[in-house]
């Protein structure tokens, strides 16, 4: 038999486990993977935007063949910024180590993993940015914000962690990400990861690595380029100024 108080202690570590926000994030991540293997590698397998997804293949096996250094070669079209071709050239690599293997070349089957795994990093970076600064969106103060994560018992979610988990959710079950990447096969979300990440290293003062993931953004798409100014702006107010917080 086990004694009343061990089944008391069960119960009690059952019930914190149950409400951990970790846990929670943990869960619909790993549901809104599921949800976008079974659109996109179910329902519509052979989805996607052609020319994008014939582009990505073609430039992951010559990435593969060549390396990047002779990648950019004139008379081969390619219109993306280096960036992102990183990511391609382990697509080819993972392609072509397969194909002895398998037969067939995978790699064109390979181009809509990087960004179904960057909406669920987009998701996680949300739901990190929502708690941290939570008192201001719920319009309370950060001594405030801290007294009431102190005061909660262990394993409890907060209301920080309630907003930020309900943030990475309305990510990760819109259609518009889902289709984006796991139908369409586009790799928007990649560049949205790393754009967040700067603005959630801007707002916490660490203007270097703001920096640095400003300059990788411009390098995943040139569209990205709006982050060099904002990072720009507050870095020279926050370091030679000091009016930026």
């Amino acid at each position: 038999t086990v004694p009343r108080s061990a089944g008391r202690r069960g119960a009690a570590l059952w019930s914190d486990r149950r409400l951990d926000a970790g846990a929670i994030l943990i869960a619909l991540l790993v549901l809104g993977l599921l949800l976008r293997v079974v659109v996109g590698g179910i329902l519509v397998p052979l989805s996607g935007f052609g020319i994008d997804i014939g582009d990505f293949a073609a430039w992951a096996q010559r990435l593969n063949d060549i390396g990047p250094g002779g990648f950019y070669e004139t008379g081969f079209f390619a219109d993306y910024p280096p960036g992102y071709l990183y990511v391609l050239w382990l697509l080819g690599w993972i392609g072509g180590t397969l194909e002895p293997l398998l037969g067939v070349d995978v790699t064109s089957g390979l181009v809509k993993i990087p960004g179904t795994l960057a909406d669920l990093g987009v998701a996680a970076l949300l739901y990190a940015m929502t708690v941290r600064f939570a008192g201001a969106l719920m319009g309370r103060s950060d001594d405030q914000t801290a007294a009431g994560s102190r005061a909660r018992s262990i394993g409890s979610v907060t209301s920080a962690e309630w907003l930020g988990l309900a943030a990475a959710a309305l990510y990760l079950f819109n259609p518009g990400p889902i289709f984006n990447s796991a139908v369409w096969g586009q790799v928007d979300s990649v560049g949205a990861l790393v754009v967040l990440g700067a603005i959630y290293q801007l707002a916490r003062g660490r203007t270097e690595v703001a920096a640095a993931l400003a300059a990788l953004a411009l390098a995943v798409k040139f569209q990205y380029a709006f982050l060099i100014p904002v990072v720009a702006v507050v870095g020279l107010k926050r370091h030679l100024l000091g009016r930026s917080s």
